[in-house]
C-alpha cells in the first residue's frame, strides 16, 4: 500500500517577476502563503532558488487587492513601449497610473552619509540648474496640468543654494498647489534665518525623524542626531513650518518608537502626519546587515501602531491607498480638534465615515484636497454621523463644534477665500499617517511598479518609477543606463 500523499507546506496565489537576491537579474517568482507570511520564491538559472518574506500577514496582502481601481491616464507620455517593462520606463503609454507625487531629486549632494541611504551616497553626478528645474516643471505640467503637490529631494535639498529659488518658480507656475521639501533638518537645526525662509517660501517639510534613541541614529545615520533633530523640531514649531514627519523603520532598531511619533503628530500642531517607511535595502542599504526572512513589513508597521499609540488608531482605521499599487500604501485619515482644555486632539476619520467615503477622495490623488468636489458632501457626512449617535466616540459635541468652525472658514457666506486658503485650512485640519513600504533586490514587484505613482522627474523628460529608478538606474549619472535590464528565463 503507497504512502499517503503529503501536501506542500505553502498555498501558490501567483507569480510575477522579481529580483534574484544574489545576482539581482530579474527572474521568475512565486508568491507563496505559508503559514501568516508571504513569500517570494525566486530561481535563478545562475544562482539557483532563494527565498524572503515579502509580508509578515497574508491576509492582509490578500484584501489589499480589493483597494485597486483603476488608474488615471496622463495627458501625455514621453516614452514608448518597446523593449518591455521595467526597460521603458519614461513613463511609457503602458504605466497604468499617472503621477500623483513627484518627487525632484535636485542634487545628490548631502550634509550626511546614512549606512541605509536609499541613494548609495553619491554626491558628485548632478546639481540642478534654474534651466534643468524649469524643464522639469514644464513636462510635468504638460503631463499632469494641475499638480497637488511636487517634492524637492535629494541628497540633501537644503543645501541646494537656488533650493528656494525653485519653490518660488513651482508656485509661481500657478499649477502647484503644494511644494514639499524633503530634509534630515541639519541645516534647519543651525541656521534659525534658514526656518524662517522656509516658512516665507511656503514650502511644506518632510522631515526625516527615526525616533527619540540616540542608539537608532548611530545605527541608521552613521553617527548621533539625535540634537539636531530635536533642535529641528523647536525651529517648525518656533517658525509654523507645515511639517511631515518620513521615518525610516528597522525591526530590532526603532519599531518600539513607532507609536510615539503617532502621538507626537497627534497633538502637535505644525505636524500635519507621518510616513514610516518600511527600510527598503537598496543603495547604500545594501550593505546593511539584514534578514531577508524577518524584516518590517506593512502590517508589522500597522501592529506596532495599534499597541503603542494609546488607542489613536485601531484595527479597522487603515486601509490601502487605491492610487498606487494596493501594496505599496497603506493609510489612515484623522480629523484633528482641540479639546476643552486646549489639547490638540486627533481622531480617525473612519469614526465617523465608511472607509470608501475616505478613498474617494483619495483616489488617484494620493493627498485629498479641500477644493475637490466631493469635499463638502464628505464633511456633511461627518456631522449627520456625529449627530445622529451612528458614531460610537467620545467627545463627538467637541467634534462637531470644530467641524461647525472649520465650515465656516472654508465655506464663508459673507466673503470668498482663495484656493490656497481653503488648502491650508484643509491640511492643517487633518493628520494623516501613511505607510510607505518602497522596494529592493528582495521585494522588488514588477506588478506594483506597473502602477506605481510616485515618480522622479529627470531633465531629459523621463518619469521614472522610484522603485525601478532605485533598483536599476540610480546608479548611473542621471539615470542613463548603457544596457537593458535582463530578465532570466
Amino acid at each position: 500500500m503507497s504512502e499517503e500523499k503529503k501536501d506542500r507546506n505553502h498555498i501558490y496565489f501567483k507569480s510575477t517577476t522579481s529580483m534574484c537576491n544574489k545576482c539581482e537579474a530579474l527572474v521568475n517568482t512565486k508568491v507563496l502563503f505559508r503559514g501568516e507570511k508571504v513569500i517570494f520564491r525566486k530561481f535563478c538559472p545562475d544562482c539557483g532558488i532563494t527565498e524572503n518574506m515579502v509580508s509578515s500577514d497574508s491576509k492582509h496582502y490578500l484584501n489589499a487587492y480589493h483597494f485597486n481601481k483603476p488608474g488615471t491616464i496622463p495627458h501625455h507620455v514621453n516614452s514608448k513601449r518597446e523593449q518591455g517593462c521595467p526597460n521603458d520606463c519614461g513613463l511609457c503609454e503602458e504605466h497604468e497610473q499617472h503621477t500623483c507625487q513627484p518627487v525632484i531629486d535636485i542634487s545628490d549632494r548631502c550634509n550626511m552619509n546614512c549606512p541605509i541611504c536609499i541613494t548609495g551616497g553619491n554626491q558628485s553626478s548632478f546639481s540642478f540648474t534654474t534651466e534643468d528645474f524649469k524643464k522639469i516643471l514644464d513636462n510635468l505640467i504638460r503631463a499632469e496640468g494641475k499638480l497637488p503637490v511636487i517634492i524637492l529631494a535629494g541628497g540633501e535639498p537644503t543645501i541646494h543654494p537656488q533650493v528656494f529659488d525653485f519653490i518660488k518658480m513651482a508656485y509661481d507656475s500657478g499649477k502647484v498647489e503644494r511644494v514639499g521639501l524633503n530634509t534630515n533638518g541639519i541645516k534647519i537645526a543651525e541656521d534659525k534665518e534658514f526656518a524662517k525662509k522656509i516658512k516665507e517660501s511656503g514650502a511644506y517639510l518632510f522631515f526625516q525623524f527615526d525616533g527619540w534613541d540616540e542608539s537608532t541614529y548611530v545605527k541608521l545615520r552613521g553617527k548621533n542626531y539625535l540634537p539636531q533633530k530635536l533642535a529641528a523640531i523647536e525651529a517648525i514649531e518656533r517658525e509654523e513650518i507645515p511639517a511631515i514627519i518620513n521615518a525610516t523603520v528597522v525591526k530590532g532598531i526603532n519599531d518600539h518608537q513607532i507609536g510615539k511619533i503617532v502621538t507626537f503628530i497627534s497633538s502637535h500642531k505644525n505636524f500635519l502626519g507621518v510616513t514610516f517607511q518600511p527600510a527598503a535595502y537598496v543603495g547604500s542599504g545594501k550593505s546593511f546587515e539584514v534578514d531577508p526572512m524577518d524584516v518590517m513589513t506593512i502590517p508589522c508597521v500597522e501592529k506596532a501602531i495599534i499597541e503603542q499609540s494609546n488607542d489613536i488608531l485601531k484595527q479597522g482605521d487603515f486601509a490601502n491607498l487605491p492610487c498606487s499599487h494596493p501594496l505599496c500604501f497603506s493609510l489612515a485619515y484623522l480629523f484633528k480638534y482641540t479639546d476643552e482644555d486646549g489639547t490638540i486632539k486627533a481622531v480617525p476619520f473612519s469614526r465617523f465615515l465608511e472607509i470608501k467615503d475616505i478613498l474617494d477622495l483619495a483616489q488617484n490623488k494620493g493627498i485629498v484636497s479641500i477644493s475637490d468636489k466631493n469635499i463638502e458632501r464628505t464633511y456633511e457626512k461627518m456631522v449627520y454621523n456625529l449627530w445622529s449617535g451612528d458614531a460610537n466616540i467620545p467627545c463627538s459635541d467637541k467634534i462637531c463644534s470644530n467641524l461647525k468652525d472649520l465650515f465656516s472658514k472654508i465655506f464663508p457666506t459673507d466673503k470668498k477665500i482663495s484656493e490656497k486658503e481653503k488648502i491650508n485650512l484643509g491640511d492643517f485640519s487633518a493628520k494623516t499617517v501613511f505607510i510607505h513600504h518602497y522596494m529592493d533586490r528582495y521585494t522588488f514587484d514588477l506588478e506594483r511598479v506597473q502602477k506605481c505613482c510616485n515618480h522622479y522627474p529627470k531633465s531629459d523628460g523621463r518619469l521614472m518609477p522610484m522603485c525601478v529608478y532605485n533598483n536599476f538606474y540610480r546608479q548611473f549619472p542621471e539615470g542613463k543606463r548603457t544596457k537593458k535590464v535582463v530578465c532570466k528565463k
